[in-house]
C-alpha cells in the first residue's frame, strides 16, 4: 500500500509540473552526430530522438568532451564516470527520468563535470538513497549553471533535487522547485561533500523536510541565494565535526524558519549580510543581518519596495 501511495504521489507531482508528455508529442529525427551551426565547441550534438542511446553516446566520449543537446524532451537516466560537459544549446532542453531513477548520477573520483542550460526533471532517488534529479556519489568537481531541477524525489534519503556525497559541487544561477526528500526537500550535502549555492532560487519544494541540509561532514556555502516559500525550514545542519565550519551564508534570503541546528557539539555556522524570516539560533557567527517578513512575488523575487530587495538571488 505504501509503495502504491508513493507511486501515485510521484505521478501526481509529475502531472502538476508537466512531466507527463501528451499523446501528441512531436516526432523527431536522429541527429546522427551532427554539430549545429554556431556550436563549434561541441564534440557531439544530439536531439530528442537520440535519447534511447544517450548512455552509449556518453560512454563513447573521451575525457574533456562536450555533449550538446538540441531543444526538446529526452527521457533518460545518465551515469557520468569521467570529465565531461553536458550543455543545452537553447531554452527547452529537458532531461526527464519519469520517476524511474536519478536523471544524472556522477560517479568518478577524478571526474570534473559541467552541466549547463538544462532542465533535470522527475528524477527519483529510489531505495538506493540517491538524489532525485542529480546524484553526486563521487567526483572531483561538478558545476551546474543556469539549470532547473524540478519535481525530483528522494524519500529514501534526500535531497530531491541534489544529493552530494563526495566532492565539490557548485550551482550557479539555478532554480530548484517542486522537489521533496526525506532528509532534505531540495539539497543534501552529506559525508565529505561541499555544496555551493550561488545566485540560485530554491522555492516551492514540498514536505516538512528542510529545503537544504548538511549532514555528517557535509558543508554548505550560500551566496546571494533565495531559500524561501518552501514547506520546511530553509537550512538544517546536523552532526558536524567541532572544527568544521558547516555553513557560510552571505547575501542570503532565508525563510520558514531560516536555520535549524541539531547535534552536539552544535554545528558551526556563519551568516552575514542576509535577510532572515526568523532570528538565528544562539552561538551563530552573525553580522549585518535583518529579520522580518520576506515578501516575494510569484517568481520568488523580492517585491519592489520591500525590505527583501537586495538580498537573495540577483
Amino acid at each position: 500500500m505504501i509503495a502504491k501511495l508513493h507511486s501515485f504521489r510521484t505521478l501526481l507531482l509529475a502531472m502538476v509540473v508537466g512531466c507527463v508528455p501528451s499523446a501528441a508529442a512531436r516526432k523527431t529525427t536522429p541527429t546522427q552526430g551532427k554539430t549545429m551551426t554556431g556550436s563549434a565547441q561541441c564534440t557531439r550534438t544530439v536531439g530528442p530522438a537520440d535519447a534511447e542511446g544517450l548512455q552509449d553516446i556518453l560512454d563513447g566520449l573521451s575525457v574533456g568532451s562536450v555533449l550538446c543537446f538540441e531543444p526538446g524532451r529526452y527521457v533518460a537516466q545518465l551515469m557520468v564516470r569521467r570529465s565531461l560537459t553536458l550543455r543545452g544549446l537553447a531554452e527547452g532542453v529537458v532531461l526527464d527520468a519519469k520517476g524511474r531513477g536519478p536523471v544524472i548520477v556522477v560517479n568518478g573520483s577524478d571526474a570534473t563535470v559541467e552541466i549547463t542550460d538544462l532542465t533535470l526533471r522527475c528524477g527519483s532517488g529510489g531505495a538506493g538513497g540517491h538524489g532525485g534529479n542529480l546524484s553526486v556519489s563521487r567526483s572531483k568537481y561538478v558545476v551546474v549553471r543556469r539549470a532547473t531541477l524540478e519535481a525530483g524525489e528522494s524519500d529514501g534519503n534526500g535531497g530531491g533535487a541534489l544529493f552530494a556525497r563526495i566532492g565539490e559541487v557548485v550551482l550557479e544561477g539555478c532554480r530548484l522547485t517542486a522537489n521533496h526528500g526525506a532528509k532534505a526537500a531540495a539539497v543534501l550535502a552529506d559525508e565529505v561533500a561541499h555544496v555551493t549555492l550561488r545566485d540560485c532560487v530554491i522555492a516551492g519544494n514540498t514536505g516538512k523536510s528542510p529545503a537544504v541540509a548538511a549532514y555528517q561532514n557535509g558543508r554548505l556555502t550560500v551566496q546571494h541565494t533565495t531559500i524561501a516559500d518552501n514547506e520546511g525550514p530553509a537550512i538544517y545542519l546536523l552532526g558536524q565535526e567541532p572544527d568544521t565550519l558547516a555553513l557560510e551564508v552571505d547575501g542570503g534570503l532565508l525563510g520558514n524558519p531560516a536555520l535549524v541546528l541539531s547535534g552536539q557539539p552544535q554545528p558551526r555556522a556563519q551568516v552575514r549580510r542576509s535577510m532572515l524570516s526568523s532570528a538565528l539560533p544562539a552561538g551563530i557567527d552573525a553580522g549585518e543581518n535583518i529579520v522580518g517578513e520576506i515578501k516575494l512575488d510569484g517568481q520568488h523575487r523580492p517585491i519592489p519596495g520591500s525590505r527583501a530587495v537586495g538580498y537573495g538571488a540577483r
